[in-house]
């Protein structure tokens, strides 16, 4: 006679259930991990960069950082570069700013 009530699973089927569900999931779930961690790898570079060039600028401008930062981002706009490139180019010693003649910061 056939037993119309739920199923009873023994310990052995449960744990077949987890590896199962486990294996099924387990590779789309590594990758959605290395995504994630990847992204914010990268932008914790881009944040370092950016910090390393907005200390530069500070002592090349003998600027405020926020101030510095926002010469970086009008240089930026100013000569097609994106922030992160100009940032880049800054944190390398690669484009130097200074005041101008009169003793202002530039705007970009």
């Amino acid at each position: 006679m056939l037993n119309a009530g739920p199923a009873q699973l023994d310990e052995v089927d449960v744990e077949l259930a987890d590896v199962t569900a486990a294996s099924i999931g387990g590779p789309h779930r590594y990758q959605q991990d290395t995504g994630l961690a990847v992204g914010a790898q990268q932008r914790l570079a881009d944040a370092a960069v950016l910090e390393q060039a907005k200390g530069r600028l500070s002592v090349q401008l003998a600027a405020q950082p926020d101030r510095a930062l926002a010469t970086c981002t009008g240089t930026s706009l100013t000569s097609g570069l994106t922030q992160h490139e100009a940032a880049e180019q800054v944190a390398v010693g690669g484009l130097r700013l200074q005041r101008t003649a009169a003793g202002t910061i530039p705007q970009g």
